[in-house]
């Protein structure tokens, strides 16, 4: 029924998607006070717009979802309606022969949980099991701004789902299966950022790893005021303490895994805290 095809390279992650703060270092109870009146997180870049639906997610369920990613090794072509889990037909989306690309997965808890870098503890198995199920039911409402010469500036937007999730879990441990979207297939073939998963995994806080994921997408230099990054990844806590919490996080960058170099400039009053950040390496 199906094209299978390997996935070659599994620390890639969609450009687009890092940019937009869908997963957010914010704990799930704070972010409740955030929702509109249809409960969707409402966000605003200048990558884009749109909205959040489904339950909080965090920069946990993000972890969840790259190691699911990583843990991801084939592709597969086909038609539609006789996917795993079915799809519609997505003309857009559709190759010459009229089938969708969706890249899935087949991996115990146990083994996203190694992914995790976190033993198989009964605590552990629960919260990757509830995090899995929130990621099954979050999709996205995505605006993205267009520039027509004569009728002038307008917004193109859709819905996305990015996984499709099925499971059987167990008392101790439980089988998944995560079908990304077609739309995902096509974000990590044209407009991927790659990552490295293992130091991500061992940035402590949500708000650094969220900085790290961040920073991936911009390039082998990026200038900006810290204030602005902080806006765009929704950094959590105390402003009054951005400049050394963040400084923290790239000094790990730049003296435990010779990532990065940067500077501070500013003084936080007459001038505001800007980041000069340049790459010593791709990921």
């Amino acid at each position: 029924l199906f094209t299978s095809l390997s996935v070659s390279d599994t620390n890639a992650i969609p450009t687009l998607l890092a940019r937009l703060p869908i997963f957010v270092p914010i704990p799930a109870r704070c972010q409740r006070n955030m929702l509109d009146k249809d409960l969707a997180f409402a966000f605003e870049t200048p990558f884009g717009r749109g909205r959040r639906f489904g339950p909080p997610v965090t920069i946990e369920d993000e972890d969840v979802l790259f190691a699911m990613l990583q843990l991801s090794g084939r592709r597969l072509i086909g038609q539609g309606s006789k996917l795993a889990v079915p799809l519609n037909d997505s003309s857009w989306l559709n190759d010459e022969r009229g089938n969708l690309t969706v890249q899935v997965m087949i991996a115990t808890v146990g083994q996203i949980n190694k992914e995790l870098g976190i033993n198989d503890s009964g605590l552990n198995y629960k919260a990757t099991i509830e995090s899995i199920r929130r990621l099954a039911h979050v999709s996205i409402e995505l605006e993205t701004r267009k520039k027509d010469l004569y009728l002038g500036e307008s917004w193109d937007g859709q819905t996305i789902r990015l996984v499709d999730i099925q499971w059987r879990a167990y008392e101790e441990d439980g089988l998944i299966f995560a079908q990304f979207s077609p739309l995902m297939v096509k974000w990590l073939r044209e407009q991927a950022t790659f990552h490295n998963w293992k130091m991500r995994r061992q940035i402590s806080s949500a708000n650094g790893r969220a900085l790290y994921r961040f920073l991936c997408t911009q390039g082998n230099y990026y200038k900006k005021e810290l204030e602005y990054i902080a806006d765009v990844i929704h950094w959590h806590g105390d402003r009054s303490r951005l400049r050394p919490r963040m400084e923290a996080v790239l000094k790990q960058l730049r003296d435990q895994f010779d990532w990065c170099d940067f500077v501070i400039h500013g003084t936080g009053r007459s001038e505001p805290f800007v980041l000069e950040f340049s790459r010593r390496r791709k990921n």
